[in-house]
């Protein structure tokens, strides 16, 4: 059977929302609470990668309304997401040009954003001419204005956001896969990515690159590897993972 993609988001969106609503509950009765959100209180903002085509973006509020997420659904770049974030966490910023680096698991995203703080605080002397003629246009009320001052477009410009779809963070678990196999040739040379040992060490790697991320050198141990399911104990320094990973740069 296929389902289209806004009925597979759908489906996505609609656990989400059950989880969400559980996850408010828990933390009202274990605070003590008796506050009963209606449906209609739960707002949702989905970041998605800069560039998305305007049929991906409509997929998305469509199934998110079948989901019962509402029509009030927010999409929005995750360059523009991580401005409001950046503005919240450094409110005293007034104008900031800022690089942010986005690397997911399979794609990268830099995007150079400029942040400008009088957009939307208090303070009107700055404002270009459009952001003037819309509020004589009409005055927004005060939870309009609210709404305004989160939005990440009302006070962030996207200078330029490019994308990277071979590189990501799961081409760091390769390079040490890809290692591991040529210095264990006698246990792993015969193991491939797709097979449930390559698998394992996969997982392997992906943590011993946490462990690296923290820590100079790390040890992960992996179980059942190879034809004859043996325990190997992978070891790896940073400076060794920087090496591998000198041909992504």
């Amino acid at each position: 059977r296929g389902f289209e993609a806004s009925a597979l988001i759908a489906m996505l969106l609609g656990k989400i929302h059950e989880n969400v609503k559980a996850t408010v509950d828990r933390i009202q009765q274990k605070k003590g609470c008796n506050i009963n959100p209606d449906e209609n209180s739960y707002r949702y903002v989905f970041s998605v990668p800069p560039g998305l085509s305007v049929e991906k973006r409509d997929a998305l509020v469509d199934g998110a309304f079948v989901a019962g997420l509402g029509e009030d659904v927010q999409v929005t770049s995750s360059a523009e997401c991580a401005a409001a974030a950046y503005q919240r966490k450094f409110p005293d910023d007034s104008c900031k040009c800022v690089l942010v680096v986005d690397m997911g698991h399979t794609e990268t995203f830099v995007s150079a954003l400029r942040i400008n703080q009088q957009i939307t605080g208090d303070t009107t002397n700055d404002v270009d001419e459009e952001m003037k003629e819309a509020s004589t246009a009409s005055a927004p009320s005060d939870q309009d204005a609210e709404e305004k001052k989160l939005h990440p477009s009302s006070s962030t410009q996207v200078v330029k956001s490019v994308c990277q779809h071979a590189l990501g963070a799961g081409c760091v678990d390769v390079r040490l896969f890809e290692h591991f196999q040529s210095s264990m040739p006698n246990v792993l040379a015969s193991v491939s990515k797709s097979s449930r040992s390559g698998q394992r060490l996969l997982d392997g790697c992906h943590k011993l690159k946490h462990t690296l991320s923290q820590l100079p050198d790390g040890t992960v141990t992996i179980e059942n590897v190879g034809e004859d399911d043996v325990d190997i104990r992978l070891e790896c320094t940073r400076a060794k993972l920087a090496e591998l990973c000198t041909s992504e740069a």
